[in-house]
């Protein structure tokens, strides 16, 4: 909101004093934040992350493979997205440790319009006894500016 109103006050600044080459960057730069933002939001109401794991109940020693896809049911490609996937972390460093992962549970992917694609893939081996939450899932993009996310 604060682009918005120092964009606004720089345009009539421009059109006041008659500089017309402040007017044209004014409208520029109002210009790309509203297709920026438009874009972004356009990207992330079009996007579903998925986790697939093969066994909801494993006994100690069973390991699992987790798949991450992320299908993009928009008309529009998305350019960048990034998928970071979550375990608790108390059963990782906690003392001794209650899981084992293997393979990378982040990744920086781009979609074509109605594309899916398995992003990555972990394993996980259960050391212990208990009930593991896996997730939080953090999906992220935005324009490919930087302004929104």
């Amino acid at each position: 909101m604060k682009w918005i109103l120092g964009i606004a006050v720089l345009l009539v600044l421009g059109l006041w004093f008659h500089l017309n080459l402040l007017v044209y960057a004014m409208y520029v730069l109002g210009g790309v934040l509203l297709l920026g933002r438009f874009l972004a939001h356009s990207w992330t109401e079009n996007l579903v992350a998925r986790r697939l794991a093969v066994a909801e109940v494993c006994e100690i020693g069973d390991s699992i493979r987790v798949t991450v896809e992320v299908e993009n049911r928009g008309r529009l490609s998305v350019p960048w997205i990034l998928l970071e996937d979550s375990l608790p972390i108390a059963s990782r460093h906690q003392g001794r440790p209650r899981l084992q992962v293997d393979g990378p549970r982040v990744a920086l992917t781009r979609l074509a319009p109605g594309e899916t694609e398995a992003v990555f893939e972990y394993d996980v081996k259960f050391l212990q006894r208990g009930y593991f939450k896996f997730g939080p899932m953090l999906v992220e993009t935005g324009d490919v500016f930087g302004l929104h996310r």
